[in-house]
């Protein structure tokens, strides 16, 4: 039954079933708190009543619990003559992060109410996901509200001789400074507080004797306001109203504003051990980058570099308050000879910083424990059929980083004579070339001698007039070595007949009796006696 009757009222009354709908909204909207599993945001109000040509103050907090830095814009919605306005730049951040925000009305804006709309953009892994924070602004007729003050010139002044001192602070962020107010009662004994209206948003601020009792006549009320940065406020200008408030008949009197600055500091500080560094063409190094934390709290960066000739180890840092990290970083010789000036940036969500350095690529050195010496020798042989009276050698084709001598380097030659130069390279083990050495004669090319330059000295010979420094001592060596070879033969075989015995005469009976049956006459003992005989 209860149902049907709350049915039955929504079918009757759909005006004000919409408005209650429309309560519930805005009361979650009031909770003001949007999240995404990876960011949180919150604003401290979003319905405001206010006159025109006033302005009132919101604080945005703001939580990446990302480890990545996400980036963060904003976006307004607004009606003429309301503005939403603050340090709503884009940054990239993580962790925690807090925007103070300011809604002007202007004067001529006419009373009622106007709905704006503040929101928050997030980027992470491609997609952008939006936090927005409804405002509504109530805008009502200005009324005329008077302060007890020492330029009210309306009504008698309850106090004089203010001071106020200073009326500007720079803060950096986490520091602590101190302003000092006084002003004299010239009323009756009375109670005074210290206060400010409206309370800061962005700094800490605390009046140290906010409480003054029983001040006489004449006495001068003096009390000391703690100002203090937050390890998160904003770098802007933020206004502290101070005022005394009678204790007894609750008057306000506007004692003056501090301006209290935020100002940027060195927090990521980049610091390398050179200034300029000279490597070989292709080749690298090791060393490292210094970056300092001067703030009072932990410090996330972000690190990117101007070019593939440096390295970094590590792109996203974590630095812990008033500390210093090191980071591994290579460097490379470019691929091209010269110098180039070369960046390494640092980022976080206020501030961004660099150092910069050059570095100078240079030819490849050969190093001397990698080098040999080797000895040529080059025949140039004049078979011109002229003579040449001067002549002069020059070597073509060497290498980079080889180095040659020829000697002599000037001579003549008679047609048909020759000359051996010595030629000396100096070059890597590793490495073989093909060298050319040009013969002028009073400045006329008339011989070109190729010479083979191998990277082991003892496999050297002569091409082409080529003859090797080892090659004549192993020839005599070995015309020597058989020289005596022939020798020790023939006279091992003289010796060998004299110990042998004399062979039987074989040869010559045979050849006697060969001779009879062919062509030898018959001898006297051979031939028949006579019958005489």
């Amino acid at each position: 039954m209860a149902n049907l009757t709350i049915w039955n009222w929504m079918r009757f009354h759909p005006l004000r079933f919409s408005l209650i709908l429309f309560g519930m909204a805005l009361l979650l909207f009031s909770m003001n708190a949007r999240a995404y599993g990876f960011a949180s945001a919150s604003l401290s109000g979003n319905e405001f009543w206010m006159q025109p040509g006033s302005d009132v103050r919101a604080h945005l907090d703001v939580d990446i619990t990302s480890s990545e830095l996400v980036p963060i814009s904003f976006s307004i919605n607004q009606v003429e003559g309301i503005t939403i306005d603050g340090a709503l730049h884009g940054i990239a951040t993580t962790g925690k992060f807090s925007r103070q925000i300011r809604i002007d009305v202007s004067r001529d804006v006419p009373p009622g109410d106007y709905a704006l709309q503040l929101t928050m953009h997030a980027s992470l892994d491609g997609q952008t996901y939006h936090y927005p924070f409804p405002i509504i602004v109530h805008v009502s007729q200005k009324e005329r509200v008077t302060y007890f003050t020492s330029s009210n010139s309306t009504l008698s002044p309850s106090i004089d001789r203010i001071q106020l001192s200073p009326r500007t602070i720079s803060l950096q962020r986490g520091e602590v400074q101190y302003a000092t107010v006084s002003f004299r009662n010239l009323g009756n004994p009375t109670d005074y507080a210290i206060e400010f209206n409206p309370q800061p948003i962005g700094i800490f601020a605390s009046v140290v004797t906010p409480n003054h009792s029983f001040v006489d006549a004449g006495e001068t009320v003096r009390s000391d306001i703690e100002l203090r940065a937050f390890t998160t406020s904003p770098f802007e200008t933020i206004p502290v109203s101070v005022y005394a408030r009678n204790r007894v008949t609750q008057e306000k009197m506007f004692l003056g504003n501090i301006d209290v600055t935020v100002t940027k500091t060195t927090n990521a500080l980049l610091s390398v051990p050179f200034q300029s560094i000279q490597l070989e063409k292709g080749a690298s190094m090791q060393s490292f980058l210094t970056i300092q934390n001067t703030e009072s709290s932990d410090l996330d960066v972000l690190l990117q570099s101007s070019s593939p000739s440096v390295e970094l180890s590590a792109t996203q840092l974590h630095i812990p308050a008033n500390s210093s990290l090191s980071v591994p970083v290579t460097l490379n010789g470019s691929t091209s000879l010269g110098k180039q000036t070369e960046t390494i940036y640092v980022f976080n969500s206020d501030y961004d910083n660099s150092v910069s350095f050059t570095i100078t690529t240079v030819p490849a050195v050969i190093v001397l424990d990698e080098v040999e010496t080797r000895t040529l020798e080059v025949v140039v042989e004049n078979d011109s059929g002229a003579e040449w009276d001067n002549i002069t050698m020059q070597l073509r084709n060497l290498p980079t980083g080889w180095k040659a001598t020829i000697v002599p380097a000037r001579a003549s030659l008679l047609q048909g004579e020759s000359l051996t130069a010595v030629l000396r390279v100096t070059a890597p083990k590793s490495e073989s070339a093909s060298l050319v050495v040009l013969v002028y004669d009073d400045g006329v090319l008339v011989k070109t001698i190729h010479v083979q330059s191998h990277s082991n000295p003892s496999d050297l010979s002569r091409i082409t007039g080529f003859v090797s420094g080892i090659a004549r001592p192993l020839i005599g060596v070995l015309v020597l070595i058989v020289a005596a070879l022939i020798v020790f033969s023939a006279d091992f075989r003289a010796r060998m007949r004299k110990m042998m015995p004399k062979p039987k005469p074989f040869v010559k009976e045979v050849k006697a009796t060969i001779g009879v049956s062919e062509k030898t006459p018959p001898s006297k003992s051979d031939t028949p006696s006579s019958p005489a005989a």
